[in-house]
Protein backbone atom coordinates (compact mmCIF):
# COMPACT_ATOMS: atom_id res chain seq x y z
CA UNK A 1 0.00 0.00 0.00
CA UNK A 2 1.32 3.43 -0.94
CA UNK A 3 1.71 5.96 1.80
CA UNK A 4 -0.35 9.13 1.33
CA UNK A 5 1.48 12.14 -0.05
CA UNK A 6 2.34 14.79 2.50
CA UNK A 7 0.25 17.95 2.20
CA UNK A 8 1.77 20.53 -0.11
CA UNK A 9 3.40 23.43 1.64
CA UNK A 10 3.44 26.89 0.18
CA UNK A 11 6.73 28.24 -1.07
CA UNK A 12 9.14 29.74 1.43
CA UNK A 13 10.62 33.04 0.30
CA UNK A 14 13.48 34.54 2.30
CA UNK A 15 15.67 37.55 1.53
CA UNK A 16 19.32 36.57 1.30
CA UNK A 17 20.86 39.90 0.29
CA UNK A 18 19.64 43.25 -0.98
CA UNK A 19 17.71 42.55 -4.20
CA UNK A 20 18.10 38.75 -3.86
CA UNK A 21 15.78 36.10 -2.46
CA UNK A 22 15.91 32.39 -1.77
CA UNK A 23 12.78 30.51 -2.84
CA UNK A 24 12.18 26.98 -1.59
CA UNK A 25 9.22 25.16 -3.11
CA UNK A 26 7.95 21.69 -3.80
CA UNK A 27 6.98 20.95 -7.40
CA UNK A 28 5.41 17.98 -9.12
CA UNK A 29 7.40 15.52 -11.19
CA UNK A 30 5.85 17.02 -14.32
CA UNK A 31 7.06 20.52 -13.38
CA UNK A 32 10.52 19.16 -12.58
CA UNK A 33 10.66 17.52 -16.02
CA UNK A 34 9.68 20.83 -17.64
CA UNK A 35 12.55 22.51 -15.80
CA UNK A 36 15.00 19.82 -16.94
CA UNK A 37 13.77 20.20 -20.54
CA UNK A 38 14.12 23.98 -20.36
CA UNK A 39 17.66 23.53 -19.02
CA UNK A 40 18.54 21.27 -21.96
CA UNK A 41 17.14 23.76 -24.46
CA UNK A 42 18.79 26.85 -22.96
CA UNK A 43 22.32 25.48 -22.62
CA UNK A 44 23.38 26.96 -25.98
CA UNK A 45 22.85 30.50 -24.61
CA UNK A 46 23.28 29.84 -20.88
CA UNK A 47 25.83 27.01 -20.40
CA UNK A 48 25.10 26.72 -16.66
CA UNK A 49 21.34 26.41 -17.33
CA UNK A 50 20.76 28.30 -14.09
CA UNK A 51 17.24 27.56 -12.78
CA UNK A 52 16.99 31.14 -11.45
CA UNK A 53 17.54 32.51 -14.97
CA UNK A 54 14.96 30.08 -16.36
CA UNK A 55 12.38 31.04 -13.74
CA UNK A 56 13.07 34.74 -14.35
CA UNK A 57 12.57 34.32 -18.09
CA UNK A 58 9.44 32.22 -17.62
CA UNK A 59 7.93 34.71 -15.16
CA UNK A 60 8.74 37.62 -17.49
CA UNK A 61 6.82 35.91 -20.30
CA UNK A 62 3.97 34.91 -17.99
CA UNK A 63 3.53 38.44 -16.60
CA UNK A 64 3.54 39.90 -20.12
CA UNK A 65 0.89 37.38 -21.21
CA UNK A 66 -1.28 38.02 -18.15
CA UNK A 67 -1.02 41.81 -18.54
CA UNK A 68 -1.99 41.46 -22.17
CA UNK A 69 -5.14 39.51 -21.30
CA UNK A 70 -6.05 41.46 -18.17
CA UNK A 71 -5.36 44.99 -19.37
CA UNK A 72 -5.65 44.41 -23.12
CA UNK A 73 -2.06 45.61 -23.38
CA UNK A 74 -0.60 45.61 -26.86
CA UNK A 75 2.57 46.62 -28.59
CA UNK A 76 0.50 48.20 -31.38
CA UNK A 77 -2.33 50.25 -29.84
CA UNK A 78 -5.11 51.52 -32.07
CA UNK A 79 -4.56 55.05 -33.22
CA UNK A 80 -7.22 57.56 -32.34
CA UNK A 81 -9.08 58.90 -35.32
CA UNK A 82 -10.42 62.38 -35.61
CA UNK A 83 -14.18 62.59 -35.81
CA UNK A 84 -15.33 64.08 -39.09
CA UNK A 85 -17.07 67.40 -38.86
CA UNK A 86 -20.83 66.89 -38.80
CA UNK A 87 -20.51 63.29 -37.57
CA UNK A 88 -23.04 62.04 -35.03
CA UNK A 89 -20.41 59.78 -33.45
CA UNK A 90 -20.12 60.24 -29.68
CA UNK A 91 -16.63 59.45 -28.35
CA UNK A 92 -16.41 57.02 -25.43
CA UNK A 93 -17.01 58.70 -22.09
CA UNK A 94 -18.77 61.69 -23.58
CA UNK A 95 -22.19 60.18 -24.22
CA UNK A 96 -23.06 59.40 -20.62
CA UNK A 97 -24.80 62.70 -19.96
CA UNK A 98 -28.31 62.70 -21.38
CA UNK A 99 -30.52 65.78 -21.49
CA UNK A 100 -31.82 65.24 -17.93
CA UNK A 101 -28.29 64.85 -16.54
CA UNK A 102 -27.15 67.96 -18.40
CA UNK A 103 -29.99 70.01 -16.95
CA UNK A 104 -29.28 68.78 -13.40
CA UNK A 105 -25.60 69.60 -13.76
CA UNK A 106 -26.17 72.92 -15.45
CA UNK A 107 -24.48 71.78 -18.65
CA UNK A 108 -25.87 73.02 -21.91
CA UNK A 109 -25.74 70.94 -25.08
CA UNK A 110 -23.66 73.71 -26.68
CA UNK A 111 -20.88 73.48 -24.07
CA UNK A 112 -19.39 70.34 -25.68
Amino acid sequence: MLSPLPPKRSAVVMPTAPEQYSIHMTVSHETYEKLRRAQELIRHTNPKADPAAIFDRALTLLVAELEKTKFAATTRPHSTRETRRGSRHIPAGRGSLDIGDRAMRGVSADSD
